[in-house]
């Protein structure tokens, strides 16, 4: 019972760490581009599957080279921003050994968590549904 507390801890500890070092400008870029990436990617596989006819030849250019490349560096950036935030808290000797809180009672944070875990859920799930053809 104590280690469950104690790894229960552990885990809240470090969620208030990320969410205190991941808000800056790089790792925000990031969620953006990780975000407007999927959602475009999406966006046009849907319109690729309901397409009547063949797509453009060049749209596969854009659907599995350039929006994917835009989703990962998105990812690339999140932690990166994070790093960066740890390094200049260090630096200055203002990172603190407590976090604030992560309150869910805030709408701001709800919605945060909803779009990241709904863009988090459906970005491996639709990757692979339609070969290549």
């Amino acid at each position: 019972m104590v280690r469950e507390t104690r790894q229960r801890w552990t885990i809240r500890s470090w969620m208030r760490f990320f969410y205190y070092v991941g808000r800056n400008p790089v790792s925000l870029t990031g969620t953006v581009l990780t975000t407007s990436g999927a959602v475009t990617l999406i966006a046009f596989w849907v319109y690729d599957f309901l397409l009547p006819g063949p797509p453009h030849p060049y749209i596969g250019i854009l659907l599995f080279l350039i929006l994917p490349a835009i989703f990962v560096l998105g990812l690339v950036f999140i932690p990166l921003g994070m790093l960066l935030q740890r390094h200049k808290l260090l630096a200055k000797g203002e990172l603190p050994d407590l976090y604030p809180e992560i309150n869910l009672r805030e709408s701001l944070v709800r919605q945060g968590f909803a779009v990241v875990g709904i863009t988090t859920w459906t970005r491996p799930n639709s990757a692979g549904k339609r070969a290549i053809p």
